[in-house]
């Protein structure tokens, strides 16, 4: 995690060195990335993609209440499925919004998910309970964000924000097997549980937004202008998760709230022709928060603290645009 920080820090201090110590030569390849809005006339964005999702999950565990047990039940779901993508977004001046929806392609996707349990106090390092069905997500994510540059040729610039993202997602057609025979009960079909994540981020970081100008690299060769923009931001968090054991006899439900950091990274580039644009992007962020649980399970309610909530995504995607 530290590395993969230190190098998205890395880039941007390189690029701000760049914009105030490079020759003039070396600056001529950077020009200002005209897909971004001057002036006073909002500009409109409608963009459809794909992305896929390497080693990403989201996950959950419930806090330390029979000792020594901890966890005493974690919830994980792979997110190694790939995405179709919708967003919507518009920029004025320096203020930007974006609304984006997403969901599991199921063919092109495994779309497994876990849930396991720790029961026996005399050897709490012993999963005793195991299932394993299926999940496919679906999100929106709502971002609004506003920029000032930080350098005199306002490709570098600061970025402070407020984002919203919320998935859900049902685990279904389980299968569980138990070292107590209690609770080794097999395949069991339909839906399990509706899980639902909920986050707020209040941010802020550094966005480069520029292109290369590839005429100046390759003489003479008719090429496009490149478009650039890599956006590091850290944020303070807050989360609400909440599942619904559907399918058990008597009402079973946990909400925690929770509150953490989390940092993201994301690269892009592309290029443009008239309102037509074409982009590619690599994605990471990571959520890390702990908070409050609150459990009903029919006509008992209890509440403890030290809940963890952690989640990590990384994708690669692409995408086409219509801008306006």
């Amino acid at each position: 995690m530290k590395g993969r920080l230190y190098a998205g820090v890395g880039i941007v201090v390189f690029l701000l060195v760049l914009q105030f110590f490079a020759p003039v030569q070396a600056q001529e390849v950077f020009i200002r990335n005209t897909s971004v809005v001057d002036g006073f006339q909002p500009s409109f964005v409608m963009q459809v993609g794909a992305r896929k999702y390497f080693n990403s999950f989201t996950s959950w565990e419930f806090p330390n209440v029979i000792p020594p047990l901890d966890p005493l039940s974690r919830l994980e779901w792979p997110w190694d499925q790939t995405f179709f993508v919708a967003r919507t977004g518009m920029s004025y001046t320096n203020l930007a919004l974006i609304l984006e929806l997403s969901g599991t392609l199921s063919m092109l996707s495994n779309p497994k998910a876990q849930d396991s349990d720790w029961t026996f106090p005399d050897n709490p390092n012993q999963k005793t309970i195991f299932s394993e069905g299926d999940a496919k997500p679906y999100c929106w994510i709502f971002d609004v964000g506003i920029t000032a540059p930080l350098s005199r040729s306002s490709n570098l610039k600061g970025v402070a924000g407020y984002r919203i993202s919320k998935f859900k997602f049902t685990y279904t057609d389980i299968t569980q097997r138990s070292l107590d025979p209690r609770y080794d009960r097999g395949f069991m079909p339909g839906p399990a549980i509706e899980f639902v994540q909920y986050y707020q981020h209040w941010y802020a970081g550094g966005v480069f937004d520029g292109a290369v100008d590839l005429r100046n690299i390759a003489r003479g060769v008719r090429l496009p202008v490149l478009l650039l923009r890599l956006q590091l931001d850290g944020a303070y968090v807050t989360g609400k998760n909440y599942d619904d054991h559907v399918a058990r006899s008597v009402p079973t439900t946990s909400e925690v709230r929770s509150n953490g950091v989390g940092w993201h990274v994301n690269v892009s580039t592309g290029i443009q022709r008239g309102s037509l644009k074409f982009d590619v992007e690599a994605d990471l962020r990571k959520i890390y928060t702990k908070g409050s649980m609150h459990d009903m399970e029919g006509s008992t309610d209890r509440s403890w603290d030290d809940a963890r909530v952690w989640s990590e995504q990384k994708y690669l995607g692409a995408s086409g645009a219509v801008l306006f």
